[in-house]
C-alpha cells in the first residue's frame, strides 16, 4: 500500500520532500548530523572511474577529428596556452 502511494506521487514532489527532510535534519541535529561516507564512496568512485576515461577519449577523438582537417595543431596549441 505504501509503495503505491509513494510511486503515485510525482517525482518533483518526492525530490522536494527529500530536500525538506534533509534541511530539517541538518537544522535539528546540526553538529551531530553525520554524512554517510560509505554510500558516497560507493557511488562516486565508479562514476570517477567512468567519467575520467570517457572525457579523455572524447577529447582525443575530437582532436583527432580536427587533425584530419588540418586544424589539429592549431587547436592543440591554443589548448596548451
Amino acid at each position: 500500500m505504501c509503495n503505491r502511494i509513494w510511486f503515485a506521487t510525482a517525482l518533483w514532489k518526492r525530490i522536494l520532500l527529500g530536500l525538506a527532510l534533509g534541511i530539517i535534519t541538518g537544522l535539528v541535529l546540526q553538529e551531530r548530523a553525520v554524512a554517510p561516507r560509505g554510500m558516497g564512496d560507493v557511488f562516486f568512485r565508479p562514476i570517477h572511474m567512468l567519467v575520467v576515461p570517457l572525457m579523455l577519449i572524447a577529447i582525443v577523438a575530437g582532436v583527432a577529428a580536427t587533425a584530419g582537417q588540418g586544424r589539429g595543431v592549431a587547436i592543440m596549441l591554443e589548448t596548451i596556452q
